[in-house]
């Protein structure tokens, strides 16, 4: 029973009744809170420490505590704020299982534990899962952003809460233009950001909003907003961006002045003043003209020369399909020469990556091996400290018991396909042969398919679940 009424701090009246359970309950109201808890042992921490007079900060907020009986943890999340509150948090006592504790920085990410997905998501950036005592690997995924850690091990104990925090960072998005004006300068958010070539223009940018236009000289701006998830790619084509030609400037009239002789202009005058022209503006398109109008030129290489240069300041080096494009392109120029360059050398970049990556997957499976093989061998011996080394969660107690008073007594795990590997965990399929000599002679072998589960921990791979 509480009692709570405007602009009050809520109040416990007497005492929680519980049974085979622990409460913990917060009320606060502003920076005032009050701490009270049921079937716990010493006392309440809030954020790790013991809240003193002048109270607590607006937000999240943890409570922890010891249970009755000395052992766990218990932890439970709360909210302050200005409005009154009151947070309940009830921990099973009866219950052999322990508590994980999820927390993330978004919601609705999804949330697998040992590769199987689990029908809730993340909410408030919490999740609360019970589970049995033992390890588990947890991770978390969302689509469209980058997960830190990519997966923890949580070593869940009877009546513990074990905390498990993660980072989503959001990917970048992308905006990709596609049969807009050639030529025409983009703009993203009111800053230049580059020129459309070949009727199309890519640029990454970050979630959000933002405002995409295009500007060309003799045309009227146009622009349009959109609105970018994590990860996306948006697609943006000439009727949302379609550039109009401005209308003609009106003549001005023609005032008669006494003519006078008009000195000739060669032909090659003519050209030479264009290209002079062409050459200063730096505009492809205008040097592209002056080579259609003049296509015997003397000025042909040098005006190659200075398009190869101007495509080479815009062009994306790290894309190799663009770099062979180039080369094509401009065969025969320094620039083309350099782009084939570039080429060759992020190939062999690529080919020693690829080489390092199989030389690192070759060493783990002939790693994971011998784990498979050190398990037979320990388990003939009965040498629990050898099987610990190699499976450090192993049912000691139940090994013990299945060591003890027997004869001869083997297990290994024959794998039924290669093992799967990612980043620092592996799952292999294998098929367990178990086979005993007793007092009532060789019994015959115990085949069971298994699941094994392996990390690795300081460059060594061990055994974290055989299912």
């Amino acid at each position: 029973n509480f009692k709570a009424a405007p602009a009050q701090l809520p109040e416990l009246n007497g005492k929680v009744a519980t049974h085979n359970a622990s409460a913990l309950v917060a009320t606060n109201m502003g920076r005032s809170v009050r701490i009270s808890c049921f079937g716990c042992a010493g006392t309440t921490l809030v954020d790790g420490k013991q809240p003193d007079s002048s109270g607590i900060d607006s937000g999240e907020h943890e409570l922890s505590v010891r249970g009755a009986n000395g052992e766990g943890a218990l932890r439970a999340f709360f909210r302050t704020g200005e409005a009154p509150g009151i947070a309940i948090h009830v921990n099973s006592t009866g219950s052999p299982q322990g508590t994980l504790l999820l927390e993330t920085n978004v919601d609705g990410a999804s949330v697998s534990i040992d590769r199987r997905k689990l029908s809730r998501e993340t909410q408030g950036g919490r999740l609360v899962v019970p589970l049995e005592p033992r390890d588990y690997t947890i991770e978390v995924r969302k689509q469209g952003y980058r997960v830190t850690p990519e997966h923890l091990v949580a070593k869940v104990r009877k009546g513990d809460s074990v905390h498990a925090v993660f980072r989503l960072e959001p990917t970048p998005a992308t905006i990709v233009l596609a049969g807009v004006s050639e030529g025409a300068t983009v703009l993203i958010d009111d800053t230049p950001a580059g020129t459309v070539r070949g009727g199309g223009f890519s640029s990454t940018l970050s979630p959000g909003a933002h405002t995409v236009g295009l500007r060309k000289q003799g045309f009227k701006p146009v622009s349009m907003q959109t609105s970018l998830k994590p990860g996306d790619t948006v697609r943006v084509g000439n009727t949302a961006l379609h550039l109009e030609a401005l209308p003609p400037k009106p003549k001005e009239p023609i005032q008669q002045v006494p003519l006078s002789p008009t000195p000739r202009t060669t032909p090659e005058e003519t050209e030479a003043t264009e290209w002079a022209a062409a050459r200063s503006s730096k505009d492809r398109t205008i040097i592209q003209t002056f080579l259609a109008k003049y296509p015997k030129t003397v000025k042909r290489q040098e005006a190659l020369e200075l398009l190869a240069q101007l495509d080479w300041n815009a062009l994306d080096r790290n894309d190799r399909s663009e770099l062979q494009r180039f080369a094509a392109q401009y065969s025969g120029t320094a620039l083309a020469q350099q782009a084939t360059l570039e080429i060759s050398r992020k190939d062999k970049e690529m080919a020693t990556t690829t080489a390092k990556k199989d030389e690192q997957i070759t060493s783990d499976l002939s790693e994971i091996s011998k784990v498979l093989a050190g398990y037979a061998t320990a388990f003939e011996r009965k040498d629990l400290n050898s099987l610990k080394v190699l499976w450090p969660g192993l049912p000691e107690a139940a090994l013990a018991q299945a060591f003890r008073g027997k004869g001869t007594i083997r297990s290994q795990l024959r794998p039924l396909a290669p093992a799967e590997l990612t980043g620092d965990s592996a799952m292999i399929r294998c098929m367990r042969i178990t086979e005993q000599n007793t007092q009532f002679g060789r019994q015959k072998p115990v085949e069971e398919p298994r699941t094994v589960h392996l990390r690795k921990e300081a460059g060594r791979w061990v055994i974290s679940a055989i299912n």
